[in-house]
C-alpha cells in the first residue's frame, strides 16, 4: 500500500484501498491496526469513510471514548486509562 491508496483520513483513522476491499485503520506509533473492511465498490467506500469519521469523532469527544475503542494504556498517543 502506498500514499495513493489512502482514500480518506480523519484524526487517527484512515481508509486504505486494497486489491479486493477498503479497510479502516487506526494509526499507531509504529504501525496501523485494521478496524474493519468493506467490499471494494462505491457502497463499500461510503461505509468505510462513514466508519472512519465515526471513530474519529468518538475518539475526539473524550479520552474515555478512546479507551472504549481499545486504545488503553497510552497506546498511540491516546491517554492512559485512570488506574492503568
Amino acid at each position: 500500500m502506498n500514499e495513493d491508496d489512502i482514500m480518506h483520513e480523519a484524526g487517527w483513522f484512515w481508509v486504505g484501498r486494497e486489491p479486493d476491499r477498503y479497510t479502516v485503520y487506526r494509526a499507531g506509533i509504529t504501525h496501523s491496526v485494521s478496524d474493519s473492511s468493506y467490499r471494494k465498490n462505491a457502497a463499500g467506500l461510503s461505509l468505510a469513510v462513514a466508519r472512519c469519521d465515526y471513530l474519529s469523532r468518538a475518539a475526539s469527544k473524550s479520552s474515555s471514548a478512546a479507551v472504549h475503542l481499545g486504545a488503553a494504556a497510552g497506546e498511540a498517543g491516546f491517554p492512559a486509562a485512570h488506574g492503568a
